[in-house]
């Protein structure tokens, strides 16, 4: 079943288990916390709630954000530019990152049990700059880190109240 989490009419159901998909970074804080009363609201004492959710806020996503990619992004247009293409450099606004850390405060303020979390993909993020696609480096660069930085987490939360 869907819902506008949001936007819940004369919804009088209660659920044992909610997946909630990929939609924390197109909400602003106060709608953030506006899904999740509402998914308290919807939710039986005890249900799972799972969390999927993308790559993580953290300094290295921040450099790659505000950093490298728009240096790879400007070059590529100046390269563009000086062979006389059409070329416009834009700035567009992707959605609201948050740390795990932060995402997960916010749930357990609202009568929510952290359970566990699955983490994934630990090279997307990597491989949004052009020059480590090439190389192949995002596996390496993986390694280095650590792997702290998850492009796909999966939260598993439980209601409490």
């Amino acid at each position: 079943m869907k819902l506008d989490i949001l936007n819940l009419k004369n919804q009088n159901l209660k659920y044992e288990q909610i997946v909630i998909n990929r939609i924390e970074y197109l909400f602003d804080n106060i709608e953030l916390e506006k899904c999740i009363k509402n998914i308290s609201k919807i939710s039986k004492p005890g249900a799972k709630i799972f969390i999927i959710f993308r790559s993580r806020d953290g300094f290295i996503i921040k450099f790659i954000d505000h950093v490298l990619k728009y240096l790879e992004t400007y070059l590529i247009y100046l390269i563009k530019r000086i062979r006389k293409k059409k070329v416009y450099f834009l700035k567009g606004h992707h959605g609201f990152r948050r740390s795990f850390k932060e995402f997960k405060k916010v749930w357990v303020n609202d009568n929510f049990e952290y359970q566990s979390i699955y983490e994934d993909l630990h090279e997307s993020d990597y491989n949004r700059l052009g020059v480590v696609r090439k190389l192949k480096l995002s596996y390496f660069l993986s390694i280095i880190f650590f792997k702290s930085h998850p492009y796909l987490n999966i939260i598993h939360l439980k209601k409490i109240i």
